[in-house]
């Protein structure tokens, strides 16, 4: 979603309605946006939107990965891009830069940032080869002429700074973020800031500005209480940062402090359920799609109750298992296991503790529990998982919940 010169949000949409959504947050009313035309193919969703300089919506959607423009005053849309990459599906983030031209963000198989010029049509692949791996999810920020994105080296588990030009188009330089551990990805690493600075995470809850062109980390600020994955925006009041995953929001100063974090007051929206597991206390425990928060509902009194965030990561609890006093999950994205009591306050976490308890991720590329938790032999839970995007070879996964050990198999499966 993004929000435009006009005070406007636009957003797109998808599985099973990719389409454009406009909303005015001063009527607190959708606007009408004519719908896609017929005959544009298949889409599964609309990944990203950002306003071009010349006041017009660029989109780009998946599977196809097209780039496709919507005018504001003709209320039609163009096909710009019929393909923007031949070996990925998902244009996962535009952003506006120098020139009014557009820069894209390409995952899954392979990390690439490409460039569209509207004047003339033209699409640059500006990534250098060494640095097209797979599995990123990230957001470019443009600041003048300059493109910053950030990149995850996954055999040295290393995350980098890459400085490109826009007007040039092309790659220039890169600096390590060494105390940067647990990549989170999805967009929530670099942020915005009033004058046309920018910050970016170095660790949980440590932002530091960025000075360009030299690529230098200047003093930036802290945030306690801040989850490892969040997204972080600057208010237009330049005041305030505003933070949020999943179904809850944040608020900070500008130059740092304690995140003030709530669940919204209004009535909740209805979410699929993901996932139940029927506990021996007489509860029902389920997952709802996206957001990574739980839920449980008694069926003798009719009550339910929706927590916070499970974890620290987007997506949500694929699976869960009780064993002893305790309930296991399995959660994506980025395969985290956590140990919940339920006869314990909520104060989710990675401390001894925490409850939940994040126990940690599976590694191994895995990023998926597709095969949910169980209870195995001799009182271990087995996992199953899938890779990363753009990666082969899924696991199973031995869990002892007396020592949290784990014990990762992987390419069990010929061919999988």
């Amino acid at each position: 979603a993004k929000w435009v010169k006009d005070g406007t949000l636009w957003m797109g949409l998808g599985f099973g309605a990719a389409e454009l959504v406009r909303f005015d947050p001063s009527r607190r009313a959708y606007l009408p946006v004519t719908p896609r035309p017929q005959g544009a193919g298949p889409v599964q969703m609309i990944c990203d939107v950002t306003e071009g300089i010349d006041g017009q919506i660029y989109y780009a959607t998946a599977p196809q990965a097209q780039l496709w423009r919507y005018s504001t005053k003709n209320k039609q849309h163009q096909l710009l891009v019929n393909r923007i990459d031949n070996g990925n599906k998902y244009p996962y983030c535009l952003t506006t830069g120098f020139g009014g031209r557009i820069f894209i963000a390409m995952a899954s198989d392979q990390d690439r940032l490409w460039c569209y010029d509207p004047d003339d049509g033209t699409l640059i692949n500006m990534t250098p080869q060494r640095f097209q791996v797979p599995g990123h999810w990230e957001r470019p920020v443009t600041a003048g002429k300059w493109i910053l994105y950030t990149w995850h080296d996954s055999g040295l588990d290393q995350v980098q700074l890459h400085l490109y030009d826009g007007e040039q188009r092309k790659f220039i330089k890169a600096i390590p973020l060494p105390e940067y551990a647990h990549y989170t990805g999805d967009n929530s690493n670099l942020v915005e800031l009033p004058g046309g600075r920018v910050a970016v995470k170095v660790a949980r809850g440590r932002f530091r500005e960025v000075r360009l062109p030299e690529l230098v980390l200047e003093p930036g600020f802290d945030l306690k209480d801040a989850h490892g994955q969040m997204l972080v925006r600057a208010a237009s009041d330049g005041k305030t940062l505003v933070t949020g995953w999943g179904q809850e929001y944040g608020m900070a100063p500008a130059h740092g402090g304690k995140v003030r974090w709530r669940l919204p007051d209004t009535e909740p929206t209805p979410h699929a359920i993901f996932a139940l597991h029927g506990h021996q206390n007489g509860r029902v425990y389920g997952s709802a799609e996206v957001g990574n928060t739980i839920f449980w509902f008694n069926p003798t009194t009719g009550e339910t109750t929706n927590t916070g965030q499970v974890t620290d990561t987007s997506g949500e609890v694929y699976g869960f298992c009780a064993h002893a006093d305790k309930i296991y999950m399995a959660s994506y994205t980025w395969a985290v296991l956590t140990a919940y009591d339920p006869a314990l306050p909520w104060r989710p976490g990675e401390a001894a503790t925490s409850n939940p308890r994040t126990i940690g991720r599976i590694g191994h590329d895995q990023y998926r529990p597709v095969g949910g938790i169980h209870l195995g032999p001799g009182g271990q839970l087995v996992i199953g998982t899938a890779p990363n995007y753009g990666f082969q070879g899924g696991a199973f996964t031995l869990l002892d919940p007396s020592t949290d050990r784990l014990r990762v198999y992987r390419n069990q499966v010929p061919g999988g």
